[in-house]
């Protein structure tokens, strides 16, 4: 037993060695990312999508001392709502993308999805923009939508840079994800490029966290070891998966006799942003450049997200895809 003992007593000598130094160094148990959630859980786990939207009236908490509460209402389709529910006789357009279609931070009124709407009262806009969305989710909801009885007559999808590691999963996407858990985000799907220049889709998964984690810096910082490996970024192919799967969701909508549209809404560079447009001229794509500098005196505050002034110019840029 005395040997037994030893070996005991040295692991943890060196377990709490091992602590005190990664702390020393910056290193910390797994912890949500950014601070608890204070708000309503406005996501709930979907077995194909990842998450989605979850049906409700919220109020939520301003992100910063100066902000101010707002407005959420999620339609029991998972939509959010862009205005009032009466019959109309113009086409439907469904708008879909990540929190900028959404508009996290706005209260409903001033959304891009509302303002489209309070423009083409004849016409019934759907806004399915969904929190942390990448395209891959984006088409994997429009999957859904286009199997209905009465599909979309238009679908505007709204391409941020973002999209592009999401699309793959990115293993620190997938880090932030399951440190946002609190928040109803979950397991999320993720694509590759496959010999041929062909599309590898994976189903949901989660990044794995550990026992204990959030008590340890040594077994987070061996979790990451593990997690972060997986699944593995080449350089350039970031681009290639969104652009394939954006042709995807071009042949969904089209196949059935819709008209799509990417709005391109924020990239870090006028040169991302020219790839993309000049892909979506030689894909035969209608595309807009709805992109605009956006201050951080434009962005919701205590948050990034862009404000209702910003989601009004976009409503400008989008309404020409609709003829107004």
């Amino acid at each position: 037993m005395r040997w037994l003992l030893t070996v005991v007593l040295a692991l943890l000598l060196a377990f709490g060695t091992a602590e005190l130094l990664l702390r020393m160094t910056g290193h910390r148990p797994f912890e949500p990312l950014g601070g608890e959630w204070r708000g309503p859980i406005m996501h709930e786990p979907d077995a194909v999508l990842g998450w989605k939207a979850k049906p409700g009236c919220y109020r939520v908490p301003p992100f910063a001392p100066d902000g101010v509460p707002t407005e959420v209402t999620i339609l029991p389709g998972g939509e959010r709502r862009a205005g009032a529910q009466v019959a109309r006789a113009g086409e439907t357009v469904v708008l879909v993308g990540c929190s900028y279609v959404f508009g996290w931070g706005l209260s409903d009124a001033d959304t891009l999805a509302w303002k489209l709407q309070a423009r083409f009262p004849r016409s019934r806009i759907r806004n399915f923009g969904t929190a942390g969305y990448s395209t891959l989710q984006a088409l994997l909801l429009l999957r859904r939508l286009f199997a209905e009885p009465d599909p979309p007559a238009h679908v505007i999808y709204g391409l941020v840079e973002l999209h592009e590691a999401r699309n793959m999963a990115a293993a620190w996407w997938a880090r932030a994800l399951a440190s946002k858990a609190a928040e109803g985000y979950a397991a999320v799907p993720g694509c590759s490029l496959a010999p041929g220049n062909r599309l590898a889709c994976r189903p949901p998964a989660a990044y794995p966290v550990w026992p204990l984690a959030a008590w340890s810096a040594t077994i987070t910082f061996l979790q990451d070891l593990v997690g972060m490996r997986q699944p593995r970024v080449l350089w350039g192919e970031p681009p290639q998966v969104t652009e394939l799967l954006i042709v995807e969701m071009a042949r969904l909508v089209q196949a059935a006799g819709s008209r799509f549209t990417v709005a391109v809404l924020e990239f870090s560079s006028a040169t991302r942003t020219t790839r993309y447009l000049e892909f979506l001229r030689r894909a035969d794509i209608d595309a807009l450049d709805c992109t605009i500098p956006i201050p951080l005196e434009m962005r919701v505050a205590g948050d990034l997200h862009p404000n209702g002034d910003v989601n009004t110019r976009w409503a400008e840029c989008v309404a020409s895809a609709l003829g107004g």
